[in-house]
């Protein structure tokens, strides 16, 4: 009975669409002419990288051109929908340059595009891979489409930055879960809900409740029985100048200074109007007349530090015996939330490459979409494992070549920040940039309890 079931599933299963990129590939790719008209489209050509470990199995579209767009797309040939069953979309991607910014993730599109005059902006169902934010610095981009609303993976997670060819697998299934694998392991799973927040918190606060008005939520009071504020305590750092002396000829040289900034036609009203605000605000502080505040060339008289200043008062504090603690209100059910059970559905007809790169040399390969794990599983041992050791001990060769070259060409020690083997390591994940490091937080993931209970069996 169970090898029965094994090969009804077996039979079932369905490879909608690969592309290994082999000989006659562009006769199967659009280019957009949106960036042709401007010249900024990017040329595109065949080629395994430097290094590799079967020319003909792993060359793949390279991007060539700098500071460029890149917008390719290929019609599947069937819009695909994934209702009750599993969505499984791969794709191996390398950079053998990645000293700056470069999008090197693909895109899955809707029947509605139109392949000649696709634009970035036009909907798309999926965003996938990797995107190199900085020389250091390479982020899972993940973003779904549900119900015409975009929305990204909720947490910053790093993927590896280095030169090798690497295998980015999205795995979305009908019991509304989503895995992510990077070479065949798990990079993050979950609940699509809970990666990307689509419907929200399920309690809300109360926004009808309002806090009362006896409510007490400051800690603390000043103390009324403490020392008070002496009459004579003068807190005031600075003081104007008693001795100084409006100039006798002042009303001259205030009109000198209007008819020279008369003169000066290329101070904008903006500026000007700034600094007829920062007149206006100073005068005010040394309580001059409307009249004055509003003359920009008014005498102002100097200030001094004031040699009475005895600080800052502060009031001794005591503890608040009428505290309450911090108020908030209410939590109810959020009306928005609702039990959706088709987060998982897409409807896709297109692939798509659409990036913009400052540095160019991402070599895209061996596309896969289906909805059976067994025959990505095959594919990916026709195109990817078998040459991941081949490529690295060809890369290793490459650089101590290079070395070499360059020791001999200087008569010195060869340079090493040429290449950094370090760097090139299969697997590596660098950090991500300072300011994300403060965002990061862990990803959701489930445990075998929870996981046993939303797991639908995929048919």
């Amino acid at each position: 009975m169970l090898l029965l079931l094994s090969v009804v599933q077996r039979l079932s299963a369905t490879v909608y669409f690969t592309e290994e990129f082999n000989k006659g590939w562009r006769e199967n790719w659009v280019e957009s002419q949106t960036h042709q008209r401007d010249k900024t489209n990017g040329r595109v050509v065949s080629s395994p990288g430097q290094w590799y470990g079967d020319w003909v199995v792993q060359s793949g579209l390279k991007t060539t051109d700098d500071k460029k767009f890149y917008l390719y797309t290929r019609d599947i040939g069937q819009t695909i929908s994934n209702r009750g069953k599993p969505l499984i979309i791969s794709y191996t991607i390398k950079h053998e340059d990645s000293k700056e910014a470069a999008g090197a993730y693909i895109k899955l599109l809707p029947e509605t595009i139109n392949q000649e005059e696709y634009k970035s902006e036009d909907p798309f169902e999926l965003m996938f891979g990797l995107d190199i934010t900085s020389r250091l610095s390479a982020l899972l981009k993940l973003t779904m489409t549900y119900m015409g609303e975009q929305y990204e993976l909720r947490k910053f997670v790093t993927v590896p930055l280095d030169r090798y060819t690497h295998m980015y697998t999205l795995i979305i299934r009908p019991n509304n879960t989503m895995e992510v694998l990077l070479d065949g392991k798990r990079l993050i799973y979950g609940l699509i809900r809970d990666l990307f927040e689509i419907l929200g918190p399920r309690m809300i606060a109360d926004e009808t409740v309002k806090k009362p008005a006896d409510w007490i939520d400051d800690p603390e009071i000043p103390d009324p029985n403490g020392p008070q504020k002496p009459a004579d305590w003068d807190d005031r750092p600075f003081i104007v100048d008693p001795d100084a002396k409006k100039p006798d000829n002042w009303d001259e040289i205030a009109e000198d200074m209007r008819l020279k900034d008369e003169q000066e036609k290329h101070m904008s009203k903006k500026e000007k109007s700034i600094w007829e605000q920062l007149y206006e605000a100073y005068d005010y502080r040394l309580g001059f007349t409307e009249k004055d505040r509003l003359d920009p060339y008014a005498w102002v008289p100097p200030e001094i530090p004031n040699p009475a200043f005895k600080g800052k008062w502060t009031q001794r504090m005591i503890p608040n015996p009428d505290y309450k603690g911090p108020w908030s209100p209410p939590l109810i059910p959020n009306p928005k939330w609702r039990q959706a059970n088709y987060l998982y559905l897409h409807n896709i007809r297109y692939v798509a490459i659409d990036v913009y790169q400052e540095k160019a040399g991402t070599i895209y390969d061996n596309i896969f979409i289906g909805d059976d794990m067994k025959e990505w599983e095959l594919f990916a041992n026709q195109t990817f494992f078998p040459y991941v050791e081949e490529e690295k001990e060809r890369a290793i060769i490459i650089i101590q070549r290079e070395r070499r070259r360059q020791s001999e060409r200087t008569n010195l020690p060869p340079d090493e920040e040429i290449y950094d083997e370090n760097d090139a390591e299969f697997g590596k994940v660098n950090d991500i940039d300072e300011e994300d490091k403060k965002k990061k937080i862990e990803l959701p993931v489930m445990d075998a309890k929870e996981y046993q209970e939303t797991f639908v069996e995929d048919l």
